[in-house]
């Protein structure tokens, strides 16, 4: 993933999060931590840090991560729409087991049109 697009992804998750106060109020748990996110199949580290109830997205490995989810693209994108499947064999986890059910349960209670708002910053294509 070029970091040219972590730049826009940044900004539209943080517009989808403004849009739910309910979940904005859920991650102010999450404030001071850290997911790292292997897409293995790409071989790229995106680095995720809770700050103050907003996401920073950075090119990053896993150090210093509470919680490094990996699998493959298609897999972790899959995840948006079921969250369930963050436990599924499609997806490897380490580190703090509880964080990985608490951002479970927050991407279960959040309903939100993705496609549309990337479809916004990157254009339909790249969205789709």
């Amino acid at each position: 993933m070029a970091s040219a697009l972590l730049k826009p992804l940044e900004q539209a998750l943080n517009f989808a999060l403004k849009q739910d106060p309910e979940t904005i109020e859920k991650l102010q748990a999450f404030d001071q931590r850290t997911i790292v996110v292997n897409i293995t199949d790409l071989h790229q580290y995106v680095h995720i840090h809770f700050q103050q109830q907003r996401l920073e997205l950075s090119h990053n490995d896993d150090e210093g991560a509470d919680l490094l989810i990996a699998g493959s693209g298609f897999s972790l994108l899959k995840l948006g729409e079921h969250p369930d499947n963050l436990f599924s064999s499609e997806i490897r986890i380490h580190g703090d087991v509880q964080f990985a059910k608490q951002l479970q349960d927050v991407l279960d209670g959040f309903d939100f049109d993705w496609e549309q708002q990337l479809a916004r910053v990157t254009g339909d294509v790249i969205a789709q």
